[in-house]
């Protein structure tokens, strides 16, 4: 009976142990680099000027006492769906976004690769994560949703505060990636 007792009190503390390294195993890993593949910002004039004249970034620029927000830029992605080949691009990058004086703009991947992805952006809740970590307050992403003619795409761009993902700007754009 004190062989049993004793074996009990042993299975237990293993047991315990062991937990905390089961529940470590089926947290969802966070991201904590975006894929370089993905990193690619096109950022045409026109969405520029769209952005400029939002009111949500009138709002920051009358606000003089606060801080500017940092605002991590994401990706672009070209779904499979629509049968692009992945293609050599220069990126048009958010130079008069961080010349305004508005924001604080940090790019989210390596500048360098400029291959447009035939594949999709990570979840919503994998860039919040990986911005909030960076410190952002806000996301700026791309995503293709439709072929609008030859080499040319319908992209809708969004805004997101960080890191509840409220949607405070968007947009959708054709753009010619050719």
């Amino acid at each position: 009976m004190r062989f049993t007792a004793f074996y009990i009190i042993i299975l237990a503390g293993l047991l315990q142990a062991c937990s905390p390294q089961v529940s470590q195993q089926v947290q969802e890993p966070e991201m904590q680099t975006p894929d370089p593949a993905l990193s690619i910002v096109y950022f045409p004039s026109k969405l520029q000027h769209s952005l400029f004249n939002s009111n949500w970034l009138k709002s920051v620029r009358n606000d003089a006492t606060a801080e500017r927000p940092v605002c991590i830029v994401g990706s672009i992605a070209i779904p499979t769906s629509l049968g692009t080949s992945p293609k050599a691009v220069v990126p048009v990058v958010e130079a008069k976004l961080a010349g305004s004086g508005l924001l604080r703009v940090i790019h989210g991947g390596d500048r360098r690769a400029t291959l447009f992805t035939t594949t999709t952006l990570p979840s919503e809740s994998a860039q919040l994560n990986w911005a909030a970590n960076q410190k952002a307050g806000f996301l700026l992403t791309g995503e293709v949703v439709r072929k609008a003619g030859n080499g040319k795409y319908r992209v809708h761009y969004q805004m997101k505060s960080v890191p509840t993902g409220k949607k405070v700007w968007e947009d959708t754009v054709t753009i010619d990636m050719q």
